[in-house]
């Protein structure tokens, strides 16, 4: 490998290693910030990273070398939830809601205010919501299909002695029953969508107010400078009344001698005409 290419790729490795040490950021992000700094596409900084760091990982000794500690870019197992963490988070969460507590609030607290393992901990309670609803409705069907069965088998069995009325009969309760189940499972899947709304409706406040408080302090900023503009401004209106002032002095002052030379050099002709 040529010098120059040797060190445009310890450029990038040691500011992608300092800038997931410095900042906390992820290694996408980290190569994605090295591709705006060099002024490159995020896809073509991302192949030069992985082409290289093939080659870092077969030459280990010029890794080492140029101080590139390759163990900080080896992938990490992802850590998943067990059956623990996800029975307590689920429970504490539901607690919460039953206080009032908003699902991000719980996942903020749980996570010690870390964005990223709230985020990660709101998800997954979703998930576990979202199965937990889906195994239910399996339930719920299989319940129905099975009072549906019982009642075609009760059909069957009754059909010669059964009238066309209690036939009827059976078949409208049938049609309530599915109804009711159909409700039901619409006013879960309303209260999870109202749930998620109040959410981001809430997010959406904060945001706001954040824009909002942003938008103080630029007023504020341009306040005060357009008093610095002001005073300037006077300012330079105070000192152009001097350089007028002094300039029209000026011009007096020589106006008043061209005067006065003038006078003199007339009284000298008169006095040599009279000679």
């Amino acid at each position: 490998m040529k010098e120059e290419k040797k060190q445009k790729l310890k450029t990038m490795f040691l500011y992608i290693q300092d800038e997931i040490a410095k900042n906390k950021t992820t290694l996408i992000k980290a190569i994605e910030s090295v591709a705006d700094k060099l002024k490159i596409k995020k896809d073509s900084a991302k192949n030069y990273y992985y082409k290289s760091l093939k080659y870092l990982r077969d030459n280990k000794n010029f890794a080492k070398e140029i101080g590139i500690n390759l163990n900080n870019f080896e992938k990490k197992d992802f850590e998943k939830f067990n059956l623990k963490a996800k029975e307590d988070l689920y429970f504490t969460v539901n607690e919460n809601l039953k206080k009032g507590i908003s699902v991000r609030q719980t996942c903020m607290q749980l996570s010690n205010n870390n964005a990223k393992l709230m985020l990660r901990l709101q998800n997954k309670y979703r998930n576990m919501v979202k199965q937990k609803n889906k195994e239910v409705e399996k339930v719920e069907n299989l319940k129905e299909n099975n009072k549906v069965i019982s009642i075609i088998k009760a059909k069957q069995e009754l059909n010669k002695n059964i009238t066309d009325s209690e036939i009827n009969a059976l078949f409208m309760g049938l049609i309530k029953i599915v109804k009711k189940a159909a409700i039901e499972n619409a006013n879960a899947e309303l209260k999870m969508e109202c749930l998620e709304a109040t959410q981001n409706f809430r997010q959406t406040i904060v945001d706001l107010n954040q824009k909002e408080m942003e938008l103080k302090r630029v007023y504020e900023l341009n306040k005060e400078l357009n008093l610095k503009i002001k005073n300037q401004q006077e300012q330079i209106c105070l000192l152009l009344e001097k350089l007028s002032k002094r300039k029209i002095t000026e011009l007096e002052k020589k106006s008043k001698n061209k005067y006065l030379k003038l006078k003199g050099f007339n009284k000298n002709a008169k006095n040599d005409n009279i000679l």
